[in-house]
């Protein structure tokens, strides 16, 4: 309104060319980007044939890493670099939460459920997996080491749990 106008202003009507637009717009370039993460969440999600399997098991106040394919249990997570990894995540008591900073990863470990949890570590290092749900007195101690190391260092540590121990004959030594 102008000074002293006291009348409503002139009605106008919107511009549809504008407004289908500036929905259509938009819109395809949320879809262009929702396909193209779904593309890539199914291509890093897809299982290799000779990922490692780890079963993580989180109870109040630590973690056990099982490696069912060698029989070995572990209180550290040792992982062979650029090989991936299905960390089958869950709980003996409460809810815990996964969680390797380093990884850029967080899984909730949750008591009657498997929780998969893919990873392909791409740097040897030491790191440290902590709980990141509040669980206890002790949650803040709930931590465990975590060893990435070369392929050919995880299979020497694999035949050094694996092997019998000294003195200790074997049933093929046996007969």
């Amino acid at each position: 309104q102008k000074r002293g106008e006291t009348e409503d202003g002139q009605y106008f009507h919107g511009n549809t060319t504008l407004e289908v637009f500036w929905t259509i717009i938009p819109l395809g370039i949320v879809l262009y980007f929702a396909v193209l993460g779904a593309r890539y969440l199914v291509e890093i999600s897809a299982p290799e044939p000779d990922e490692l399997v780890v079963s993580v098991i989180g109870s109040q106040w630590n973690w056990r890493f099982d490696y069912p394919e060698y029989g070995i249990s572990s209180a550290e997570l040792l992982l062979p670099r650029s090989r991936q990894t299905r960390l089958e995540l869950t709980s003996i008591d409460v809810i815990h939460s996964f969680w390797v900073p380093e990884f850029r990863v967080k899984q909730d470990a949750v008591p009657g459920m498997m929780n998969p949890l893919r990873i392909t570590p791409t740097e040897s290092g030491d790191f440290v997996v902590r709980c990141a749900e509040l669980c206890g007195t002790d949650h803040a101690y709930m931590v465990a080491p975590v060893h990435v190391m070369e392929p050919a260092e995880f299979e020497a540590w694999i035949q050094e749990e694996t092997a019998p121990p000294e003195g200790e004959m074997t049933l093929a030594d046996q007969i």
